[in-house]
């Protein structure tokens, strides 16, 4: 009796320092996490600990996500830009599309969701600023409602008086920016190949790339994973009548629910009644515009 309860306490005492063992070995894979920097003529990495060095505390009033209002690891984008431009794989020559207003920077995130922001946003604008938040790793971020992650270990917030940034341009759980060309030569599938926009269908497109690409895909172009594609098999105006597609925008749980669904709602703030129906305009020209796998 005596050597077996011998045994049950050495197992457990076994497990016990497994265990601590393991919360070490991830604490410090934590510090030691990696965002990548990608451009199409170089790729480099920065560890959490050196963008730390560059961060310094600051207080933001409009997260989406969480408490409102916090004081984060934060780095001005000017900074994270000379600290990019500092690296050798980096030249003169290799800076240009990092000064390209046309170009794009595609925020690549754990969870699947990558938002594709216009470079023009991130060139010295006055009216907001933006800043890239880094966790730190001995004051971890606190876990996201519905979900068992945290914001962490990297994310994009703004300094944005005038409330010009939606959330679908507040990417978390970063974990690579990738500077390409314009959206036009990245995606041309999400374009129609024999027209022209018309006003409302390229004012749906806006609200498009700004509300919808960083979720789901369009003729499988685009990196987002959460969602489905909005034109293979199908185009969302092309199975639902357009008051039940008014109604999945603005409230998704109302007509379908499920514990992993994901997707929030767009309140008149966020799309407006006649921006919705830009969009879908947008979605009903695209519908005729459908490509394959192959063709892409």
């Amino acid at each position: 009796m005596v050597g077996k309860m011998s045994h049950v306490i050495s197992l457990i005492l076994f497990l016990f320092i497994l265990l601590q063992k393991n919360n070490l070995s991830h604490a410090k894979d934590n510090t030691n996490t990696n965002l990548i920097i990608k451009t199409p003529h170089a790729e480099i990495q920065l560890n959490q600990k050196e963008l730390q060095e560059l961060a310094t505390s600051k207080t933001f009033t409009n997260i989406p996500y969480g408490e409102k209002t916090q004081t984060l690891l934060a780095i001005k984008w000017e900074t994270l830009k000379k600290k990019i431009f500092s690296h050798p794989n980096f030249s003169l020559k290799k800076q240009d599309i990092f000064l390209d207003p046309n170009s794009i920077i595609t925020f690549t995130c754990l969870d699947g969701f990558s938002a594709n922001l216009e470079s023009s946003n991130f060139l010295q604008r006055k009216d907001f600023q933006p800043f890239l938040v880094i966790e730190d790793p001995k004051h971890p971020w606190p876990i996201l409602k519905n979900s068992n992650m945290n914001p962490g270990p990297f994310a994009l917030l703004w300094e944005d008086p005038k409330n010009n940034i939606g959330p679908e341009q507040m990417p978390y759980q970063l974990k690579m920016l990738e500077w390409k060309s314009s959206l036009q030569l990245t995606y041309p599938k999400l374009y129609p190949s024999k027209k022209l926009f018309n006003d409302s269908e390229k004012k749906g497109f806006a609200v498009f790339t700004k509300n919808c690409f960083s979720c789901h895909q369009l003729n499988h172009q685009g990196e987002a994973t959460i969602g489905p594609d909005l034109n293979l098999p199908k185009n969302p105006v092309e199975y639902f009548n357009i008051s039940s597609f008014k109604l999945l925008i603005r409230d998704p749980k109302s007509l379908r629910s499920w514990p992993e669904s994901k997707m929030p709602g767009f309140n008149q703030t966020l799309i407006t009644d006649i921006e919705l129906d830009h969009l879908i305009n947008y979605l009903k020209l695209m519908s005729k515009e459908k490509y394959s796998q192959n063709n892409i």
